[in-house]
């Protein structure tokens, strides 16, 4: 074995690391801007960070980060979208359950659930080719589909005879 193998070899075993400069760092971000990911390169990193605890502290890092931020009606859209249909276990809803119990819920608070609660599901009278019914959910039952389908309908141009009575 020649001298600068060995020389090599001890390198590898010691892994010296220099510190980087601003300038390197700077070099290194933009070579790897606007490179994508492949799947299995996804999949790793993530299975990677899976199971790890992270520390009080990294946690009120994120949540004091995520604070005030402010997200766009696109954004909103698109969340709502990737939440649709999603099926909770009855696991998850007893958490979720458990968490909520002893919640102190303002009168400001209540006052904005029950409005939204009134607007939404209790009075609003629905009108189908001049038949009036009493309520979202009696519409939805009349005709078989789900109280947002009935909603849609009523806001939409493209379903002639279907309104909100005020």
């Amino acid at each position: 074995m020649s001298q600068d193998n060995c020389i090599l070899e001890n390198r590898e075993k010691i892994k010296v690391r220099r510190k980087q400069t601003q300038e390197t760092k700077d070099k290194i971000s933009k070579k790897h801007k606007g490179k994508k990911l492949s799947e299995e390169t996804k999949l790793r990193i993530a299975a990677s960070h899976r199971g790890k605890k992270l520390t009080q502290e990294t946690k009120d890092k994120i949540s004091k980060r995520s604070k005030g931020k402010i997200i766009s009606e696109e954004t909103r859209k698109k969340l709502s979208l990737s939440c649709k249909g999603r099926k909770l276990s009855e696991s998850t809803k007893l958490k979720i359950s458990k968490g909520n119990r002893g919640r102190i819920v303002s009168t400001e608070t209540r006052e904005l659930i029950r409005q939204k609660m009134i607007d939404d599901k209790r009075t609003k009278l629905v009108m189908v080719d001049n038949v009036l019914f009493k309520s979202i959910r009696e519409t939805a039952k009349y005709f078989k589909v789900s109280e947002n389908c009935v909603r849609k309908r009523c806001n939409s141009l493209n379903f002639y005879g279907w309104s909100f009575v005020n």
